[in-house]
């Protein structure tokens, strides 16, 4: 009777270690923040739809995709990144920015601070500062639409694909 209390107790501890992590934003604030950033590329968007109804999520998520791409150059050569999986993560880029309807000519670091920007704004309280930074360059549609979009983003599947590409160069880039 003992044991298969012990076994129980065994698998549930198993089942516990299985369960999906929350995403991981620190990057931003750490000491390496590209490696942190592509170490937890795959937590934080491999499954885009852990950000419904959170639009402050979602664009942390984002936010930190145009981050990588803008360390990494566009395409990830300088990573080290596969040239097989270097158009998933282009492409991934492209999701992004239609999806948001962001301006003709934005630099991924001014898209990656823009949306930053909103989820400071609006993780502090400050809904109408961050709906007006949502109405604001680079962003094209309106505050209220790109909140919108934030709220429920669109199926993006190079941007969740690329997610195990950019999580594997994080090894590749020590040192830098």
């Amino acid at each position: 009777m003992r044991r298969r209390h012990i076994l129980a107790l065994a698998a549930v501890a198993g089942l516990a270690g299985c369960a999906p992590k929350p995403p991981d934003f620190s990057y931003a604030g750490s000491g390496a923040p590209l490696w942190n950033a592509l170490n937890t590329s795959q937590r934080n968007f491999s499954d885009l739809s852990q950000y419904a109804g959170n639009p402050v999520g979602a664009a942390r998520a984002l936010a930190q995709y145009e981050y990588i791409l803008d360390r990494i150059g566009g395409g990830g050569d300088g990573a080290g990144i596969p040239l097989a999986s270097q158009g998933v993560i282009q492409g991934g880029d492209g999701e992004i920015r239609r999806a948001l309807g962001i301006a003709q000519g934005t630099g991924f670091g001014q898209l990656s601070r823009a949306l930053q920007g909103y989820a400071d704004l609006a993780a502090n309280g400050q809904s109408q500062a961050a709906l007006a930074a949502l109405g604001a360059p680079p962003f094209t549609r309106g505050g209220p639409a790109t909140l919108a979009t934030l709220t429920n983003l669109p199926h993006m599947p190079s941007v969740q694909n690329a997610s195990y590409a950019l999580q594997r160069a994080a090894g590749n880039i020590i040192g830098r």
